[in-house]
């Protein structure tokens, strides 16, 4: 009897501790690392990113030769099959000096990453704007980002952020 009794009082020990275990890890996913909203804008339309507006305009998708066509074989060897172009212009509406970093900002196609600006391409078209772009107060930085495309894909997303806030243009 006191084997059984014994056994009982383990099973519901171990029961309330697994219980309390599991409460606890919901409580610090919620907490503490809780999923960011996501904000998703259009092509052309104005957002906050960083404490910073932004916007994306002048969207396309090249192939490789022809942009490199267009600008006289200079890019020869940095362009890939299709390339997606865009400005973005960022304006810092702030007090203070801000930074964003346009070489990490990625793309996405569909729920899969498209990687990351390409950054030959980016010192071509930006030649005196570094990939970390220093913003003083209340003036604004207009840079040309392109990513390799697949053109194909039928859901393109630029990713200003990924965390505290996802903010996301759509493209296509």
């Amino acid at each position: 009897m006191k084997h059984k009794t014994k056994t009982i009082v383990i099973i519901i020990l171990t029961a309330i501790t697994a219980l309390l275990i599991t409460f606890r890890i919901i409580y610090v996913n919620n907490t503490l690392y809780s999923i960011p909203e996501r904000y998703i804008y259009a092509v052309n339309e104005e957002f906050e990113c960083y404490g910073m507006s932004m916007s994306l305009s002048d969207y396309k998708i090249y192939s490789g030769e022809k942009l490199n066509n267009i600008y006289n074989n200079e890019l020869e060897g940095m362009t890939d099959d299709n390339d997606i172009m865009f400005n973005l212009t960022i304006k810092n509406t702030s007090d203070k000096i801000k930074s964003y970093n346009a070489i990490a900002s990625g793309i996405m196609y569909g729920y899969e990453s498209g990687g990351s600006a390409n950054p030959y391409l980016y010192q071509y078209f930006n030649p005196k704007i570094p990939g970390i772009i220093e913003i003083a107060p209340n003036e604004s930085v207009t840079v040309t980002l392109a990513f390799p495309c697949d053109k194909n894909e039928t859901t393109i997303e630029y990713v200003a952020s990924l965390y505290p806030e996802n903010v996301r243009v759509k493209l296509r």
